[in-house]
């Protein structure tokens, strides 16, 4: 499988996607609002200042943030249409910024969390990108068992996300989210070893 260029995603983005998924606010995407939801209330919960997020899309994670919870977001993804829709989405948050870049270019100097919801499956350098995190650096991140256009990988079981990451992270299987009768999102907690 072969990774799709930023014209397909940006094409993908302009459609809303299946079922107007990118035009919808984030608790109306009820397989993915519980994730985000999660990670949120952690961030919260754990006194975390700043979060990179990266492949961010069209900023619904976001979304959850609020000017008053004092959190520097910075999402990152290589769409311009994803960048664009983001911006507009959380244009009341001045805590929130976008930046359109080849992720394979992210400095991770201080970075110290780390989301990445629905990306790993979508490029060939998620090694590279895990390998480049600092020492203690806690990483969120969801991934499907199931294919799709522009996936280059899946994961069929909890055992095959470990089996890829676990060298590089000590890992943790927060919550496996049912889509359906046979589609799973795994969300997964990692600090860089």
């Amino acid at each position: 499988m072969k990774e799709k260029d930023s014209e397909f995603y940006n094409e993908v983005y302009r459609s809303g996607g299946w079922n107007g998924f990118y035009f919808k606010e984030a608790e109306e995407i009820a397989p993915y609002f519980p994730t985000w939801l999660y990670v949120y209330q952690h961030i919260k919960l754990n006194g975390i200042d700043s979060v990179l997020d990266l492949g961010c899309g069209v900023g619904h994670f976001a979304s959850l943030f609020s000017d008053k919870d004092n959190i520097f977001y910075n999402g990152i993804d290589f769409s311009n249409e994803a960048i664009e829709q983001a911006e507009e989405r959380n244009e009341s948050n001045p805590n929130c910024s976008f930046e359109v870049l080849d992720l394979r270019l992210v400095n991770f100097d201080l970075v110290e969390f780390v989301t990445a919801f629905e990306f790993f499956e979508h490029i060939s350098f998620d090694l590279d990108i895990v390998t480049r995190l600092e020492k203690d650096t806690e990483i969120f991140f969801s991934v499907p068992n199931y294919d799709s256009a522009g996936h280059v990988r899946l994961f069929k079981d909890y055992e095959s996300i470990v089996e890829r990451y676990g060298e590089l992270l000590e890992l943790e299987l927060i919550h496996e989210l049912k889509t359906n009768k046979k589609n799973v999102i795994f969300l997964c907690r990692g600090i860089r070893k």
